[in-house]
């Protein structure tokens, strides 16, 4: 068996020779170099037949009209071959072996597949009409039949070898039958999405195309939508001509851009499961039960000392305060979930370990009852009004819906009876549950979280294709056959991804779709640049955006963001006064425009407006900065001194902080007071204020070069800065 790297690479090979040159004989010989090439070595014989009476004709000098067809029909045969090479060394990993062994046995026959479906729906009809004591066990075996057919079906479409021409078709022709039970639909086809991922076949990815255009059944379809564009992620598409047309048809269906740009944004929040997860169960959790835990004790007189009784005298309002914040931090989850994250993911983990979920199919299929291996749960809990309130109701996808069966069955007998009686009957309705659950966007979000618990919870998916591959599905949708179609939801799908930090999908999406005569693409890479820290480009980019747009306020103040951070603070400058001038009241303009002015060297201009915003915000630190910096600048130690020391009082607690931006802050206000002590010739307070900054020797020699002139400005030279930096070395030691 090849290693997954290597294979990919052999794959990578050949596609390169089909494909991209379309040299069908560079491709059979590589093919012919594969360690399993006995396994299509008769297919591959009868290719290499075929173009060699193909190459006599040509050689004979005769024309032929359907040489062309006759070519690509050649390549697209040597293509089945190379993915039938791939399924066998998917096939061979570990955990799939057996389904291998199912698949090979197994004629995909589709019209038997509709009887036995059919049947099914006509035996559960049948069954509504017994009225005996039989009726129960005969229920039971039609679901166990028909459950051990459903296995078989998966595994035969999720691993069956290249299909044929059409057969995808009908396939989807039989999964949208209105003849058959839509859940036997949507589990079926979250097997041809697992193949279709795995290894590449147009007539699976042509399912899932049909399948998303003609299904009335909205959780079929968003499954089916699910799958065609994870499976295009690896799929040759202009090498398919006739699965490129049907794309164009299923993307200029109304709803369907629409319905792509919320999976990519579902499947973001998705990829932040376990970030998420982690401050849920770090931060958020352990603050809910501490709350709850005081406001109980306090209820119940638990823990009343004097000095708690002080407390409340001195704060009445103290519990009325952590009831708010519990309610605040409910609510905060309640709003992540509502976005798209999965709050439900670190709990539900730990209940994927029943042997339910050994099966493969058992993690695909949608939740009902009757299954099977639910056969053990008692009755009476299946059909109490609690369990169905949770499993309506309540956001759970269908796999965590088993193991919350699965989990209650098991500690149920356990229950005083009195608790039992009161549990069964409970009414707890999710007071924030206010997303229909029968849109697509709850039914994508569902299917997705299903997905992602098969792919990180279960130790046999590592065998399996991954699909939550933000990149992958990004570099979808610029593929020329999206870019006609995607327009405005393309720019809103890159706006929400610069939001949530996804800087490299957001730039694909942006380069793609760009329109220099468009405003929001230019202003696009600009906010990409400064992301990136790209300034010049962002400064060019916001420079041509506002030419676009010239009232934009909003926008000319970015592009004097932009010009500062270049380094062009004469530009900024003039930016910044023009945004005064239109804004008076605007703090933030008048700020920006006085430092712009410093950096200028125009630090007698800056002066007055800072003391003008330092009166009018008095508490405003950063004026304070501005302030301390332009009067260091001016010689005016004493004035610099007393500012800064008032920020380095301030900031004392925030050099241990785990914001980045406040501990930064706080080592570069110590830094510019040891300028001042050093400047006043009190070096060794300076050596004490350096050292508190607790900045590295190499930031600090940077931080020297930087404000070199400054310092000279003193006669603080390179070898004053050169014994600074030894003596703090020494003290160190």
């Amino acid at each position: 068996m090849l290693q997954k790297e290597n294979f990919e690479i052999f794959t990578t090979k050949v596609y390169h020779q089909l494909i991209d040159r379309q040299r069908l004989g560079a491709a059979l010989q590589l093919i012919h170099s594969h360690p399993q090439f006995t396994l299509v070595s008769g297919e591959v014989a009868e290719i290499e037949a075929d173009y060699q009476r193909m190459c006599d004709f040509m050689l004979s000098g005769y024309a032929d009209e359907h040489r062309q067809t006759l070519y690509y029909q050649l390549l697209h045969r040597a293509f089945a071959v190379t993915q039938r090479l791939a399924l066998s060394d998917w096939l061979n990993h570990p955990y799939l072996r057996g389904y291998a062994i199912i698949a090979d046995g197994i004629n995909l026959d589709v019209e038997q597949m509709r009887d036995d479906l059919q049947q099914f729906v006509q035996e559960l009809a049948l069954l509504q009409l017994e009225n005996n004591h039989d009726g129960d066990e005969h229920a039971k075996s039609i679901y166990h039949a028909h459950h051990t057919l459903m296995q078989r079906l998966f595994i035969t479409l999720c691993f069956s070898s290249q299909w044929a021409h059409h057969l995808g078709q009908k396939i989807a022709d039989l999964l949208c039958s209105p003849t058959i039970e839509e859940n036997d639909g949507i589990q079926l086809t979250s097997a041809i999405t697992l193949g279709a991922t795995n290894v590449a076949d147009p007539e699976k990815l042509l399912a899932l195309l049909h399948i998303y255009r003609q299904s009335t059944s909205m959780r079929l379809k968003q499954r089916a939508l699910v799958g065609w564009m994870c499976a295009l992620m690896n799929f040759p598409l202009d090498f398919f001509p006739e699965v490129k047309d049907v794309l164009n048809n299923v993307l200029n269906q109304t709803g369907t851009p629409a319905d792509v740009s919320e999976l990519i944004i579902q499947m973001m929040f998705c990829l932040s499961t376990d970030t998420e997860s982690k401050q849920l169960h770090d931060e958020m959790m352990p603050h809910i039960l501490k709350v709850q835990q005081d406001l109980q004790d306090n209820a119940f007189g638990i823990n009343i000392h004097d000095e708690e009784s002080l407390d409340e005298l001195l704060h009445p309002d103290k519990e009325e305060k952590r009831a708010e914040e519990l309610e605040k931090t409910i609510n905060h989850m309640m709003d992540m979930r509502e976005k798209g994250v999965d709050i439900y993911f670190s709990g539900f983990s730990q209940m994927k370990r029943f042997p339910f979920f050994s099966s493969l199919v058992n993690w695909f299929v949608p939740f009902y009852i009757h299954h099977p291996e639910l056969e053990q749960t008692p009755q009476e809990l299946l059909n109490s009004r609690f369990l169905q309130t949770m499993l309506t109701n309540a956001p759970f996808c269908d796999s965590d819906k088993y193991s919350m069966v699965l989990g209650l069955s098991q500690i149920y007998g356990k229950m005083p009876p009195e608790f039992r009686e009161h549990f069964l009957n409970a009414d707890i309705l999710d007071q924030h549950q206010n997303m229909d659950i029968s849109s697509g966007t709850y039914i994508r979000r569902a299917y997705l979280q299903d997905l992602y618990r098969f792919y990180h919870v279960n130790d046999a998916s590592r065998d399996y294709r991954m699909l939550f591959n933000l990149d992958g599905l990004c570099r979808v949708i610029t593929l020329d056959t999206f870019k006609t179609v995607m327009g405005r939801q393309c720019s809103n799908l890159w706006r929400t991804l610069i939001k949530n930090g996804h800087i490299s999908e957001a730039r694909l999406l942006v380069n793609a779709y760009y329109d220099p005569a468009q405003a929001d693409e230019v202003v696009g890479r600009a906010l990409l640049s400064m992301k990136e820290g790209l300034y010049p480009q962002a400064e060019e980019e916001y420079g041509k955006a506002c030419k676009l747009r010239p009232n934009d306020m909003a926008l000319r103040a970015h592009y004097a963001r932009a010009c500062y951070l270049n380094g062009n603070y004469k530009k900024a400058a003039e930016l910044f006064k023009t945004l005064s001038i239109a804004d008076p009241t605007n703090k933030r303009y008048a700020l920006d425009g006085a430092i712009a002015l410093i950096h200028c060297g125009k630090t007698e201009e800056a002066m007055p407006e800072l003391f003008r915003l330092n009166y009018e915000y008095p508490d405003d630190l950063n004026v304070q900065r501005a302030l301390a910096w332009g009067s260091l600048l001016q010689h005016k130690v004493e004035q610099a001194t007393k500012i800064y020391m008032k920020l380095v009082d301030i900031g004392r607690q925030n050099l241990n902080s785990t914001d980045n931006t406040t501990a930064t802050t706080a080592a570069t206000d110590r830094l510019n007071a040891g300028y001042c002590a050093w400047a006043d010739h009190r070096v060794k307070t300076a050596l004490v204020l350096f050292r508190e900054s607790r900045m590295s020797e190499e930031t600090l020699n940077k931080h020297f070069q930087a404000d070199r002139e400054l310092l000279e400005s003193y006669g603080i030279g390179p070898i004053e800065q050169a014994m600074m930096l030894d003596a703090l070395e020494k003290q160190e030691d």
